[in-house]
């Protein structure tokens, strides 16, 4: 539980950062289509940091009810599916981020 408090923490500094310093601009001149996968990108910070907070709080409730040990293998289940849609959400980013070196 207190590794994916951390983790959400640190999530969204990290999204913090990434919007409020312009990491996820687009060029004026980009393409629409890198406008709308900016857009997509952005809007995932939401939805990422939401599911992460639901998995923190449900592994909560799971160790105030003394259950957390029995419902391991479903957090853990649901941390590499979360994992898998973060590391999805980071080459998006990446693909933004090298596009907009290519458009200068």
């Amino acid at each position: 539980m207190r590794l994916l408090d951390e983790l959400r923490d640190h999530l969204a500094m990290q999204f913090a950062l990434e919007e409020c310093y312009g990491y996820m601009e687009v060029p004026a001149d980009a393409s629409r289509g890198n406008t709308a996968l900016a857009e997509t990108a952005r809007a995932e910070h939401c939805s990422l940091y939401l599911e992460l907070s639901e998995m923190v709080e449900r592994a909560e409730e799971y160790q105030y009810r003394g259950i957390a040990v029995a419902n391991l293998q479903q957090l853990i289940q649901a941390t590499r599916q979360f994992d898998a849609r973060l590391q999805e959400h980071e080459r998006t980013e990446n693909e933004l981020i090298e596009g907009s070196f290519s458009a200068y």
